[in-house]
């Protein structure tokens, strides 16, 4: 294996990198290892650390059109029924996620571009990326009444709740509570729900 790694140079396999690219009209890590006139993709893989850096560094990356991204995109969810970051990169029949990220500007603009948010998890990934907004603040009422109604729910009845479970709930962030309340302890205790039959 190190005979055959010697034999090539780094331009070389840049070169079929791309000559297997202008070939195929797109690349993957299977389709690759299955050409006869190319090295191995363990080979490339080896000498530039990444799948992903080899093809940036042939400048293939940004060749890979965002229809294609799409289409291996909802060929990855059609085989397996779900897909995350994760499970698409493992799948070498596809480009990879870093490629999604590098022409949409990230993994969840990708997924909304495929129209894939049906699917639960990406769905919630992509809420707790994007929260939602208000252009005015809310007063002190509008945030005690939403702490409230988050310690009502099962999973925080009996767990204190912290700045980061607030946001990813609310999108609200602490320094919307730090401009109303100080600081999120004060905050916490005096939105915190009285317990019955205390007066």
């Amino acid at each position: 294996m190190a005979g055959t790694e010697q034999r090539y140079s780094n331009e070389d396999m840049l070169e079929q990198l791309r000559d297997h690219y202008k070939r195929n009209s797109k690349i993957t890590r299977s389709s690759f290892a299955k050409d006869k006139a190319v090295c191995s993709s363990s080979i490339v893989y080896m000498r530039f650390g990444s799948w992903n850096n080899a093809l940036l560094k042939a400048g293939i990356g940004n060749k890979i059109t965002k229809e294609a991204i799409i289409k291996d995109l909802k060929d990855h969810y059609s085989k397996n029924r779900k897909i995350t970051k994760k499970s698409f990169d493992s799948d070498k029949t596809v480009c990879s996620a870093k490629i999604v990220e590098l022409k949409f500007g990230s993994w969840t603009n990708g997924i909304k571009a495929a129209d894939l948010r049906n699917n639960i998890k990406e769905k919630i990934i992509i809420e707790l990326e994007n929260p939602k907004k208000r252009e005015y603040p809310y007063t002190k009422g509008e945030l005690v009444g939403k702490y409230k109604r988050l310690k009502k729910q099962m999973k925080y009845k009996n767990v204190k709740i912290s700045s980061e479970d607030f946001y990813k709930e609310t999108g609200i962030t602490i320094e919307q509570i730090i401009n109303s309340f100080g600081d999120w302890e004060k905050f916490c205790r005096i939105a915190k729900p009285l317990k019955r039959g205390k007066k």
